[in-house]
C-alpha cells in the first residue's frame, strides 16, 4: 500500500498517515488503502480518545474516516 502513490506506509510517519486520512475521501480505488491505514492507526487513535476524552466533532476533525470507512470492530 502507498501513501500518495510514493511513500510506503511502513516509511510514512504517523502525521503523514493521519494528514492521508483527513484528505482522501474513499474510493472504489482507494477503500483498500483507506482501510489499511486506518488498521495502522487504530492504537493510535484509541490512546488519544482515552487520553483526551475528545467531543465527537473533535473525533470528526481528527479523524474523519473514521464515520466514512468500514472497519471491522471486534469486541472482546
Amino acid at each position: 500500500m502507498c501513501l500518495y502513490a510514493s511513500v510506503p506506509l511502513a516509511d510514512a510517519t504517523s502525521s503523514d498517515v493521519q494528514r492521508q486520512l483527513r484528505e482522501l475521501r474513499p474510493t472504489a480505488s482507494n477503500i483498500g488503502d483507506l482501510r489499511s491505514m486506518m488498521d495502522a492507526t487504530r492504537q493510535q487513535r484509541r490512546h488519544w480518545i482515552e487520553r483526551e476524552h475528545p467531543d465527537a466533532t473533535t473525533v470528526l476533525r481528527q479523524w474523519p474516516r473514521l464515520f466514512d470507512v468500514n472497519e471491522v470492530v471486534c469486541t472482546l
